[in-house]
């Protein structure tokens, strides 16, 4: 293991977490079993780089198969047949902290470098199955401050059985909330995705928003436009009607930063439907 060609060093910790975690397991894995050993890890390391979504039967993390695919493009992995291969090792003082490197050390000499003892161990943190729940309730959600992964979790712990986009341009900066990702990765949790981008904003409109008074006129404006579109307010309330259990989704972590939050009030005084705020 070892190359001549200088290489770009990973950027994030938690992608040089990857490297050493791979580093001292001396193997390639295959995907599945480096989300199990990444998960793993993290539970008996606590150090946490990652969250993880939990399904029913499987624990993923999508920030750390974007980090495989930059170290692939970096060239400090390979991805070959659906295997992980580590192709060498950071220099010197480019890796963990002290503290953190032991921690992993100890980790992997504590489990006997038995690729197959670290696959089927059973994590600290299982798998929750989550209760069903068919009561009909329109949910709001932002994803302001929270991971992909903690941000699905959240629509599967309540049941959620469709996501609506209510943003005019659902195009996110922050890994996994543009609406490719989010229309492809949610149906494979059971959840559906639906965008009206009609119930959004412009971004114009939400420019020098500093005060309460600006958000509360920007919020009544809307909320007054509302009136025009009960096409796509019907379009939600059809889908309550057929899912029981929908989100509204935006940005903004508090509801009452965001337009969701009128669109939620304008269907709960007209149908009296319940309404939670996650």
């Amino acid at each position: 293991m070892g190359s001549a060609v200088k290489k770009e060093i990973p950027r994030y910790y938690r992608q040089r977490f990857i490297v050493t975690l791979l580093q001292y397991l001396n193997n390639s894995l295959t995907w599945e079993e480096f989300q199990k050993i990444l998960f793993l890890s993290q539970q008996e390391t606590e150090i946490f780089y990652y969250d993880f979504v939990f399904s029913c039967d499987v624990f993923h993390s999508f920030q750390a198969e974007s980090d495989i695919e930059v170290l692939h493009r970096l060239g400090w992995v390979e991805i070959k047949n659906n295997n992980i291969i580590l192709l060498d090792k950071l220099p010197s003082g480019k890796g963990l902290t002290q503290p953190e490197t032991q921690k992993l050390v100890q980790f992997i000499r504590g489990r006997k470098y038995f690729k197959e003892q670290l696959i089927f161990s059973k994590p600290k943190k299982t798998c929750e199955k989550h209760s069903i729940d068919n009561e009909t309730v329109l949910f709001t959600i932002g994803y302001e401050g929270i991971s992909l992964e903690e941000y699905i979790n959240q629509l599967l712990r309540r049941n959620i059985l469709l996501l609506c986009d209510v943003r005019m341009n659902p195009i996110s900066r922050k890994f996994g909330f543009s609406k490719g990702i989010l229309s492809e990765l949610l149906p494979k949790f059971g959840i559906e995705y639906l965008h009206i981008p009609e119930l959004g904003i412009i971004s114009s409109s939400r420019k020098e928003l500093h005060t309460a008074s600006d958000y509360q006129r920007l919020f009544t404006s809307y909320t007054k436009d509302l009136n025009k579109k009960k096409k796509f307010l019907f379009m939600v309330v059809d889908s309550l009607v057929k899912f029981k259990r929908i989100a509204l989704t935006c940005f903004e972590q508090q509801p009452l930063s965001c337009h969701r939050h009128c669109i939620s009030d304008y269907i709960q005084k007209e149908k009296e439907i319940k309404v939670i705020h996650l």
